[in-house]
Order: C-alpha cells, then sequence, then structure tokens
C-alpha cells in the first residue's frame, strides 16, 4: 500500500509539473548582432509548484531533435540567455524536474531562424 502511494504521489508531481510548464511557457527570443553567431533569450513564468527543483533548456537544429541541454537547478528563474547561436534553424522546449529527478514533458516548441 505504500509502495502505491508512493507511485502515485510521484504520478501527481510529474502532472502538476507538466502541466506549470506546458501551460505557462512564454518565449522571448531576441537576436543579438554578432558576425556568425546570435544569442537567444529564453524566457518562461517560473512555476512554484510541489516540489519543482528546477527547468531544463532543450535546443538544436531540427524540431524535436535536441542534442544540447542547459540545466538550471535555481528555483524562480524564468529567463536564461543562449549565446553564440550559428546561422541556423533552432528549436527550443523547457522541461521541469523535481527533487527527485523526475523531469516533465517537453513544453511546447518554439522555433526560431538565425540567418
Amino acid at each position: 500500500m505504500e509502495e502505491q502511494n508512493k507511485i502515485k504521489r510521484i504520478s501527481i508531481i510529474s502532472t502538476i509539473i507538466y502541466v506549470a510548464i506546458l501551460a505557462s511557457i512564454v518565449l522571448i527570443l531576441r537576436l543579438q548582432s554578432g558576425a556568425d553567431a546570435a544569442d537567444v533569450t529564453l524566457a518562461w513564468n517560473a512555476k512554484q509548484g510541489p516540489d519543482i527543483a528546477g527547468y531544463r533548456i532543450y535546443y538544436g537544429n531540427g524540431p524535436g531533435d535536441y542534442d544540447k541541454t542547459i540545466t538550471i537547478d535555481t528555483i524562480g528563474i524564468s529567463e536564461y540567455l543562449i549565446e553564440g547561436l550559428g546561422k541556423s534553424d533552432w528549436y527550443f522546449a523547457v522541461t521541469a524536474f523535481n527533487s527527485l529527478g523526475i523531469e516533465s514533458d517537453y513544453s511546447e516548441e518554439v522555433y526560431k531562424a538565425i540567418n
């Protein structure tokens, strides 16, 4: 019975994290000039829910194909500057994770072409 309660609690926490991220993701893309590179600022509504320990930003050059990850393990952070992105199409998504390491599904994906 205790094991079932633990599994149920983890499931509820995962759902809360997923809904918090999915429902609140907001993207701000700001390009800062550079010779062959650009900077992009991602911003989202940071949700303070039960046991949210941080966020992960995933990004890469294809839809759903994220080969780069940034972990933000500070609660309350809701903006992050990614510097030095090359000329390409860039796709971004954010997840939240709790203190047990359980990670939400990806947020809605956002896209930015850097020319």
